[in-house]
């Protein structure tokens, strides 16, 4: 129900990722991280399959950094991405931030 509301966007840059979450088309949620190689880029599905992330669905909307599938750590804090973000697609978009990171270079 909340959930079709929200709207998901990351922005790729050589020096920036930007991830910003919107509910019935208002920001609610940008955090920007520095694209360098102190950011850890991983895929965690351990909440797929969970029966509380089965009860949450609805209110995912109001936790953005919790339930995803594709974490960010940098300096200590952990951010996600992708709500339905399937293994294929983070290894593009993870790809894509590593080769934007390495024309930085």
């Amino acid at each position: 129900m909340f959930s079709y509301d929200a709207n998901e966007k990351l922005e790729i840059t050589k020096e920036y990722i930007i991830i910003r979450f919107y509910a019935w088309k208002l920001p609610i949620y940008k955090t920007i991280l520095k694209n360098d190689e102190n950011l850890k880029i991983s895929y965690d599905e351990k909440m797929k399959g969970s029966i509380k992330f089965i009860f949450k669905l609805n209110y995912s909307i109001f936790y953005p950094r919790i339930y995803r599938l594709m974490k960010f750590e940098s300096n200590g804090v952990k951010h996600s991405f992708g709500y339905d973000l399937e293994r294929n697609d983070y290894q593009k978009i993870k790809d894509l931030i590593l080769k934007e990171r390495n024309n930085n270079k």
